[in-house]
């Protein structure tokens, strides 16, 4: 599952609710634009125009030392410039906010969640450009940067468990950073021309540090109103980063304990769990789909693995995924199905990694024969000798390439098809037990219900191991039967 794709979906849910994506699905152009403008280097591109236009504010306000006539004449290029800056930085917000605005399938809920983008392009209007307001709708923009710590801690990062608790860090301080920034202005524009304690940006730096730290030496101190309201906000920020500076403490205290002293504990509680033998690069793929549809948990057995998975949801087993002893440790026989990577080491030809693989599988096969194991292949050959050591289903990159080829050869366009189910974060197949009331019924029936209900697209049958696609519309189905389906992710 691409990470660029995901991205979107939680930022587009974030913006427009559940199912903007399934609004657009049959109009390809608002679709490529949705896509153009929640794709996350754009945004990172708009976080970035940001940050030039606080840099700006910062610039104007170092040299604004006095409104003389001579002043204003010595800096008056350097004005023109950055007013010619901020109005480019302006109306790129407009751009961005208009197109979002138009591709919003409900307005007023997208109006309601971009209050602070459209305070930020109020500046380039005439009326805001008296006395202080303009710069304080500039430093409202500051708030953009709360959708890079939203997107930190969002469903996407604790899909890629890998790096969960450094991203949660990177958004504490990314919140930090904001703060500094904001106190920073919002002071020099309330008290500077009007509080001689406040003269440069330096001093307004100075003492919002202080203030976030809760050291208060009292060597400045707001006189204005809107100063003292910033002053509030500031304290307010400090005593919360000192909660969520100890939060995040506890938390890594409580998973090294986690990992070093209640692994045993947890894997003697696995049930109905996914395992997951071997480690390759393809794991954290693995992983990202497996979160995103399946409630279950997951335990790796891998002898070597490359790092630690922190989620709640993964469990790490280290020992030889073919020992007996290490398979029931992670109670095999409890566990809802196995899959078996091929595990690719240098100096390792293929066929030595299908027979490591192919014995994993009888491993799996003597502890749990009713277990069903998908084993990864590196060599087509193998699969009776995976068959023949219990393994159910079988991957081989290679087995699937030339037919591949030839049908997109044959029908242009068929491979988009197989990117859609594989890649695609929005569609996934699956295997559905039939409904009750549907037994005895026709197989266009089936079709037709599950079209009604928005399940899916029917694909075919299963009865025991055999698959039928298409089958007749008069098919009559029986309890035996399974619905093949290609089901969309809910967004």
């Amino acid at each position: 599952m691409n990470w660029i794709q995901n991205y979107r979906l939680h930022r587009i849910k974030q913006d427009y609710g559940e199912n903007a994506l399934k609004t657009y699905r049959d109009t390809p152009l608002k679709l490529r634009l949705l896509r153009f403008w929640f794709h996350p280097y754009i945004e990172w591109v708009s976080l970035f125009v940001v940050v030039v236009s606080v840099s700006l504010l910062f610039w104007e306000m170092s040299l604004e030392h006095n409104h003389s006539v001579s002043w204003m004449s010595k800096h008056s290029n350097e004005l023109s410039i950055l007013n010619w800056i901020d109005l480019g930085v302006t109306i790129y917000f407009i751009i961005e906010l208009a197109f979002k605005w138009v591709l919003a399938p409900r307005k007023w809920f997208f109006t309601k969640r971009s209050l602070v983008d459209i305070l930020a392009v109020l500046p380039i209007f005439r009326v805001f450009r008296l006395a202080r307001t303009a710069r304080l709708l500039r430093v409202v923009r500051l708030f953009r940067t709360v959708r890079a710590g939203r997107v930190l801690k969002s469903d996407l990062v604790k899909a890629k468990t890998h790096v969960l608790f450094k991203t949660e860090n990177t958004a504490m301080l990314t919140y930090l950073f904001m703060s500094v920034l904001f106190g920073t202005i919002g002071i020099m524009v309330f008290e500077k021309g009007v509080n001689e304690n406040f003269t440069s940006v330096g001093d307004g730096l100075w003492w919002c540090i202080v203030t976030i730290t809760t050291v208060g030496y009292g060597d400045m101190f707001p006189i204005t109103l809107g100063g003292k309201l910033v002053a509030v906000a500031i304290m307010f920020v400090g005593l919360s980063f000192y909660a969520l500076l100890t939060g995040a403490i506890s938390t890594v205290l409580i998973e090294r304990a986690q990992q070093l002293g209640d692994k045993a504990m947890d894997l003697g509680i696995l049930e109905d769990h996914i395992v997951i033998c071997g480690w390759n690069d393809d794991i954290f793929d693995v992983l990202e789909t497996l979160m995103c549809t399946t409630d279950r948990n997951i335990l790796i057995i891998a002898e070597n693995p490359v790092q630690e998975i922190a989620s709640p949801r993964v469990l790490l087993l280290k020992g030889k995924p073919s020992s007996r002893e290490v398979l029931q440790m992670g109670q095999i026989k409890e566990a809802f199905s196995a899959i078996i990577l091929s595990e690719r080491h240098q100096g390792h030809s293929s066929q030595d990694s299908d027979a490591n693989s192919i014995l994993i599988a009888l491993a799996i096969n003597i502890c749990n024969p009713n277990l069903h194991t998908t084993i990864e292949l590196q060599n087509p050959e193998n699969i009776e000798h995976a068959r023949n050591a219990g393994a159910n289903d079988f991957i081989t990159a290679t087995a699937y390439q030339g037919a591949l080829l030839a049908q997109s050869a044959s029908s242009p366009g068929v491979a988009d098809f197989f990117a859609r189910i594989f890649i695609d974060p929005e569609t996934y197949m699956e295997k559905s037990t039939l409904p009750d009331e549907l037994i005895g019924k026709t197989y266009l029936e089936l079709v037709q219900h599950c079209t009604k209900e928005q399940i899916g697209a029917v694909l075919g049958l299963s009865i025991d191991d055999q698959i039928l696609l298409s089958p007749p519309a008069d098919t009559i189905l029986i309890a035996t039967h399974r619905i093949l389906l290609l089901s969309s992710q809910e967004l």
